[in-house]
């Protein structure tokens, strides 16, 4: 049998023929994902920012150098965690007599103490 011929000519190229891919592109991807990121917590830094003090005016040591080991000192240690060395206040058992409005924060002054 002879082929067929068509009645409607084809259209001639319109330019050059484009060079066949020679690697294919995956269309799923094959790398694997990343982890999600990992937030390290640190400690917080024991600066001027606070301190443990046991008279609410000046810091001391003994007792630890952060918030928690402060806290956890013990009740019978009498101390506070206080936002750093303090001036131009009263420190605890210091006489406020003459002075009542003078003691550091945390403090008030008590009749004649």
């Amino acid at each position: 049998s002879s082929p067929m011929k068509s009645s409607t000519p084809t259209q001639t190229p319109l330019g050059d023929p484009t060079d066949i891919p020679t690697k294919s592109s995956p269309i799923g991807s094959t790398a694997r994902p990343t982890k999600n990121p990992t937030i390290h917590q640190t400690k917080s830094p024991t600066s001027s920012l606070g301190c443990c003090s046991q008279n609410f005016k000046d810091c001391v040591s003994w007792c630890g150098t952060t918030k928690l080991e402060c806290l956890s000192c013990g009740k019978e240690k009498n101390v506070a965690w206080i936002n750093g060395p303090k001036t131009g206040c009263l420190a605890r058992h210091d006489d406020c007599t003459s002075e009542v409005n003078s003691c550091c924060n945390g403090l008030t002054c008590i009749g004649d103490k």
